[in-house]
């Protein structure tokens, strides 16, 4: 069934990553760049769009939904361990392998899903051996690069999602903040940030990193902040399970960031 003769409902954030941020009565609450609120259980439409990912046959098994939806099935019980403080049994390059889809399929990249379709790649490579030497090489790779923090939210706040459920941050911007000096000629060094529940965040962050212990022990990955900066990269909505301060709300909804305010132009 080719695309223009059928749809699928693709999700930009996968629902089960949505379901974590649900209340006791298994609703969600999500607000809109418009300012409307409301809860729901019904995630069909929520962070989600027709043939996001895929050209041809949407229910192909090797669509982008179909191999998204093979991966997190193994990944996410890896998540769920880090939620249960389990750590001795986590399989660390899963966790950042996890965070590093849900970066490639936000909104924002959807002009640029071919580096998402690269990460897939693999998994529909034909020769079983070289897929198992490739995902070995990811793996390794993914170790010998970064670290993962895992932080808990403070003062009795809750971590807040939204459509863009990963920020990348470029941690000499607020460095420099701190230091009230340019370090634009410095290098590099970006921090994924991604709460994966009202109460845990993970931040994968590069090993060696010149820049993190500073940030770290100068609270900049508060919950507080961390929620700021997921605000400051919506685009559509913001999702979460009871508690949005309202300066979070208010940097949402009255953006100042110039690709945001694009995107929503367009949306209109």
């Amino acid at each position: 069934m080719p695309k223009n003769h059928g749809t699928r409902r693709e999700h930009i954030v996968p629902k089960e990553h949505m379901r974590r941020f649900f209340d006791n009565r298994g609703k969600i609450t999500v607000c809109r760049y418009d300012g409307h609120t409301y809860a729901t259980s019904n995630l069909y439409d929520l962070c989600a769009t027709d043939n996001y990912y895929d050209s041809g046959d949407p229910y192909s098994k090797n669509s982008a939904e179909s191999q998204l939806y093979e991966i997190e099935t193994e990944l996410h019980p890896e998540i769920d361990k880090v939620l249960g403080d389990h750590f001795s049994g986590v399989e660390w390059h899963k966790i950042m392998r996890y965070v590093y889809l849900l970066s490639d399929r936000s909104v924002h990249m959807r002009d640029t899903i071919t580096n998402l379709k690269e990460d897939l790649n693999y998994k529909s490579e034909k020769d079983e051996q070289m897929r198992h030497i490739l995902t070995g090489q990811k793996n390794i790779t993914l170790l010998v690069k970064n670290y993962i923090k895992i932080t808990d939210a403070t003062n009795g706040e809750e971590f807040i999602s939204a459509d863009v459920p990963v920020v990348k941050l470029d941690m000499r911007l607020p460095l420099e903040e701190m230091l009230s000096k340019n370090l634009l000629n410095c290098p590099e060094e970006i921090a994924h940030i991604c709460p994966i529940s009202p109460y845990k965040c993970l931040i994968m962050y590069p090993k060696g990193s010149k820049y993190f212990t500073v940030l770290d022990e100068n609270n900049v990955f508060s919950s507080q902040n961390i929620n700021r900066l997921l605000s400051h990269y919506a685009v559509e909505c913001i999702f979460y399970k009871s508690k949005l301060a309202e300066d979070v709300k208010d940097k949402f909804i009255n953006t100042t960031n110039p690709t945001i305010m694009e995107i929503r132009k367009c949306m209109k």
